[in-house]
């Protein structure tokens, strides 16, 4: 796997101004030249630091740099890239796919498992178009965990929304499925995953959240600080949008690229005693509203359900 280039400067810190030299290649480099600016505090306790930053604007800051001959430092005020944006594509199931597994199907009910008599094979429910997230919409559901295409309205129940999707969220490329939805892309559709290696940076983003327009800003906030902000002002953010932009560069010419979105529901049994369920820190950053206060959904009382997501790279075949 090829690595991602990385660009350095010294950064002011909680400032937008850079220390910028033509002749920054690398991080030491970068140290060299602040070692002789001789500044009147030791370089720890100056709020310089040495960031690293995209391509983009370190080129930006390098062509500013270059029409003010008396300055060694340069802001970023200004700087207004056109973002990339991610290539959200759809699922098709392959019918053959699903021929052949209905058929394997049926044999493992008549020879070897007499409990699958009568039970439906679900294959082709697996990846449901995602239905937004209302209130009106919403209140009343059940979500089945293990296999959310069952999930079901009851007029009893009143589910708690944490927050809903925006009304006009897209929705294409985006599906309600199970935790392992993502082994089911290859096995019942038209497109393949892409691994780490075919996508020359990181191929499994995941999180949890509310509702799937959380993950789609999410994402292109990462996008958006990775190109206009700093490793350190940016932390978590700037390395995500790192990983993607580094992805849609290297694959996004390519017209049979693009990304599903799975978000797979995990329902609050509302069970204190329950110590071996779903914990937040086990499944990458909570980017939703709700203010957890404990480490065990099922301890939690101000939200029923959130979704696992996962943003997984394909190409269709």
């Amino acid at each position: 796997m090829t690595s991602i280039k990385s660009y350095y400067v010294a950064w002011l810190e909680d400032s937008d101004e850079y220390y910028v030299d033509s002749f920054f290649k690398t991080e030491k480099e970068v140290y060299t030249f602040l070692e002789g600016l001789n500044l009147s505090v030791p370089l720890e306790e100056s709020g310089v630091k040495v960031v690293e930053l995209s391509k983009q604007l370190f080129d930006y800051l390098q062509e500013v740099i270059t029409t003010k001959p008396y300055s060694i430092t340069v802001t970023s005020n200004g700087y207004y890239p056109t973002l990339p944006t991610i290539p959200y594509t759809d699922l098709t199931y392959d019918q053959a796919k699903l021929d052949l597994r209905e058929f394997l199907w049926t044999a493992m009910q008549e020879e070897e498992d007499f409990r699958l008599l009568g039970v439906q094979n679900d294959d082709s429910l697996r990846f449901q178009p995602w239905q937004p997230i209302l209130k009106e919409t919403h209140s009343k559901i059940v979500y089945n965990q293990e296999f959310p295409w069952y999930s079901e309205s009851l007029e009893t129940q009143h589910t708690k929304i944490v927050e809903e999707d925006s009304k006009d969220l897209a929705t294409k490329g985006v599906y309600l499925t199970h935790l392992n939805g993502r082994q089911d892309i290859e096995p019942l559709t038209t497109s393949k995953v892409l691994s780490r290696r075919e996508t020359k940076g990181t191929s499994n983003f995941f999180g949890v959240s509310d509702n799937a327009t959380q993950v789609k800003v999410y994402l292109e906030k990462a996008l958006e600080v990775y190109f206009t902000s700093n490793s350190v002002s940016g932390g978590t953010l700037y390395w995500l949008g790192k990983q993607l932009a580094h992805t849609l560069d290297y694959c996004g010419a390519s017209t049979k690229f693009g990304y599903v979105l799975l978000l797979s529901p995990i329902w609050n049994k509302h069970d204190v005693s329950n110590y071996g369920g779903f914990r937040w820190s086990k499944w990458g950053s909570y980017i939703g509203k709700y203010e957890r206060k404990s480490d065990y959904l099922d301890h939690e009382t101000g939200l029923d359900f959130v979704f696992v997501w996962n943003l997984v790279p394909v190409v269709t075949n």
